[in-house]
């Protein structure tokens, strides 16, 4: 998928995007996400538009790979992939990985003596990207 507009596109037309309009951010949008994700079936993608004491167009997308479904959409499978399918189809995918090195040294430049890191935790990366290396 080339962006979140698409997949979400993608979603909608497989039924799975459910749009939630007029909540308000604090505790009602995520008690709301909670108790669809929980008490649903089918564990539908949330688009909630329209939210109390948001600027017009801002909206906020939840429960995006609880299914089966859009997991397998994710990660460029067919969506309606069995259970014990998409396992088995994930397997075969993961073979075809080509591992690449993540902990390279800079050798020149202004990261010279750091290592690169990628950060996955958190909302903003370490500044500037580079971790100090001792050594």
């Amino acid at each position: 998928m080339p962006d979140l507009r698409t997949w979400l596109e993608e979603v909608r037309k497989i039924g799975q995007l459910m749009t939630v309009e007029n909540v308000h951010w604090d505790l009602e949008l995520s008690t709301l996400a909670e108790i669809i994700n929980e008490r649903s079936k089918t564990r539908p993608a949330i688009m909630f538009d329209h939210i109390k004491d948001y600027p017009q167009g801002y909206r906020i997308a939840a429960n995006l790979v609880s299914s089966v479904g859009r997991l397998a959409l994710t990660l460029g499978m067919k969506a309606g992939l069995s259970d014990m399918d998409f396992v088995q189809a994930w397997r075969e995918q993961v073979k075809k990985i080509t591992p690449i090195p993540v902990g390279d040294h800079v050798r020149s430049g202004r990261g010279l003596g750091k290592r690169r890191h990628l950060s996955c935790h958190g909302s903003r990366p370490r500044s500037p990207g580079f971790t100090y290396v001792a050594g």
